[in-house]
């Protein structure tokens, strides 16, 4: 992760609206309500960054930060900023889960099955997304062994001496602008040219 000053991550995406030749009309003709336009970048850059982050490659994600909390009856407690599962294995396992299943998958209802042969074994681990009312937990199946794991935080604008600061992933940052250019160009009524710069953002993912 790069901590990135959010006034400097703001002038790249009021350059990208620039840049594009479809945008510059738009931008002049709200150039009388800059500060409005401003408030509206700086509002869409965690949704952008949270987007970005959660689409892409785990490769593009530096691997993010180390899972914290123990397993207790055969689940884990996920932290508030969680955002994207990138790697958990137990000791036990033979192999890690880097996708977790969610309680609408046809597969988790097998995870309750008395047959060890149908449930999450040693070979084939299963991790469920689950929502509890104190939150996001991750069931584990089989849950013994000793954990390694680590997860993609929700990007977020911190302060500190009056300096607004996000980190993020850096090859991922050209997407993120691109993004939030596009969720800029929603907000002020303007969905075809969203639509180009959801496609630069995508294209810079590959």
């Amino acid at each position: 992760m790069i901590t990135y000053n959010v006034s400097e991550l703001m002038q790249d995406i009021r350059i990208a609206l620039d840049e594009n030749d479809n945008s510059t009309a738009l931008i002049q003709q709200q150039d009388t309500d800059a500060i409005a336009i401003n408030e509206i970048i700086h509002s869409k850059i965690e949704d952008a960054a949270a987007i970005i982050c959660k689409q892409a490659p785990l490769s593009m994600t530096d691997g993010g930060k180390v899972l914290p909390g123990s397993i207790a009856n055969g689940a884990l407690a996920l932290p508030s900023d969680f955002l994207r599962l990138a790697y958990i294995k137990l000791s036990t396992w033979k192999r890690p889960v880097v996708v977790p299943i969610t309680p609408v998958d046809p597969l988790y209802t097998q995870m309750a099955s008395e047959h060890e042969g149908v449930t999450g074994n040693i070979y084939k681990p299963v991790a469920v997304m689950v929502a509890k009312p104190t939150g996001l937990v991750l069931e584990l199946y089989p849950s013994n062994g000793t954990m390694t794991a680590s997860y993609i935080p929700k990007p977020a604008i911190t302060t500190s001496d009056n300096l607004e600061t996000i980190a993020l992933p850096p090859k991922l940052k050209p997407a993120i602008v691109q993004y939030a250019a596009a969720l800029t160009c929603m907000a002020l009524g303007s969905p075809d040219k969203a639509k180009i710069y959801i496609e630069y953002a995508k294209a810079l993912l590959q």
